[in-house]
């Protein structure tokens, strides 16, 4: 049973910010968070939601990450393509990629995921419980509730444009 009034924190993407400025903070207060990678993009830079350059981790940067002890590192596809529009062999490639290889580099099963943009059609959503997955997350804003369907949990986001009283009201 999860306690009321928990909060979640879960990052996407995997910048190389998330080692240097997120987990410094999680370690100092002991919380914990969840770090969705796609791990197409591992030592790249892409752009991010404000289309600003960020720089990716790599494979040993994210196994830093996954063994703080405040981290869990999970898949968000290879390329973090939006699942909809693809093809089912694609939507399948993408999600099993990115599983496999966490799996291998992290030596851990991954069973929770994050659609990319938060977005998925009931394929996707097939598709990711069919691969072992017990929990997946949107974009969908919302508060998870008991009777939530755990392969589309909503969250709700914050960015840099997220003034504290919205933050607040999110929480």
């Amino acid at each position: 049973m999860i306690q009321e009034k928990t909060v979640v924190l879960t990052f996407d993407d995997g910048y190389t910010s998330h080692l240097s400025s997120v987990l410094p903070v999680l370690e100092e207060y002991s919380f914990h968070g969840t770090f969705f990678i796609s791990t197409g993009f591992f030592g790249k830079t892409i752009g991010n939601s404000e289309q600003k350059p960020q720089a990716v981790m790599n494979s040993e940067e994210i196994k830093k990450l996954e063994y703080s002890h405040y981290a869990d590192v999970e898949p968000h596809t290879c390329s973090h393509a939006e699942l909809p529009t693809l093809d089912r062999d694609k939507k399948i490639e993408e999600i099993m990629s990115s599983k496999e290889l966490l799996e291998t580099t992290l030596n851990k099963t991954c069973k929770v995921f994050a659609y990319p943009r938060g977005a998925y059609d009931q394929e996707s959503v097939s598709i990711v419980k069919e691969n072992g997955f017990t929990t997946a997350v949107t974009v969908n804003n919302g508060i998870v509730q008991e009777n939530s369907n755990l392969l589309t949990l909503p969250r709700n986001t914050i960015n840099s444009d997220t003034r504290m009283p919205e933050f607040k009201a999110r929480l």
